[in-house]
């Protein structure tokens, strides 16, 4: 596990630290760039979300999407369109990416699912998740043990929250990522403990 106070990490491989910024201001700008347009293109396909481009002129897209007053995009995503940005707006991606990082910090190589568990019930909303997460939410609430959240054990197979019908849709890919970025040059680490974190509500297939 790479520490801040690892002269090895900081001294010998100083691409290291760039690369890791690099990774997470690309998740940050990507994120940027497809909220505006992620239910839009859900709901309407790659018609829809080309239609749209194309009447704001712009497509193919090559800067951030524009915005057109009146439109779902204008509802859900105005403060992500290009001239309206001033932040990085909440989203899904990169809630799970900063919450893993502070399971890390917390419980570094012992992390374990229960861990992560525990993190959702006293840091993620129940509304900020979806699919395959919510679901796993819901079956969370519904049977664990009413201590669990402060140190008990969860009174029920945690395996039951990763039996749902999104096991393949990409919350595991974007929750998994941060693992890599914590543990460069270690990636049979990085998979252990991205399998502990995603196991929460996916089947490790």
């Amino acid at each position: 596990m790479v520490r801040g106070n690892d002269k090895n990490f900081f001294g010998a491989d100083t691409t290291v630290p760039a690369r890791i910024r690099g990774a997470w201001e690309g998740r940050v700008s990507g994120c940027l760039l497809g909220k505006p347009v992620e239910v839009l293109s859900f709901k309407e396909g790659r018609e829809g979300l080309e239609s749209y481009l194309r009447e704001a002129g712009a497509f193919p897209l090559r800067d951030y999407v524009p915005l057109r007053e009146g439109t779902l995009v204008d509802q859900l995503g105005r403060e992500c369109c290009r001239g309206f940005i001033e932040r990085a707006e909440p989203d899904d991606d990169i809630n799970y990416t900063v919450l893993a990082l502070l399971l890390l910090e917390d419980r570094g190589a012992e992390l374990r699912t229960e861990d992560v568990a525990r993190a959702w019930l006293r840091m993620l909303p129940a509304g900020t998740t979806w699919t395959a997460e919510r679901w796993a939410y819901r079956v969370l609430l519904d049977n664990m043990a009413d201590e669990f959240v402060n140190g008990d054990p969860p009174g029920f197979d945690l395996a039951l929250c990763s039996d749902n019908d999104f096991n393949e849709w990409i919350g595991a890919q974007i929750r998994a990522d941060l693992h890599g970025w914590v543990c460069p040059g270690q990636p049979a680490l990085a998979a252990e403990l991205a399998t502990c974190d995603v196991a929460v509500a996916r089947t490790l297939q």
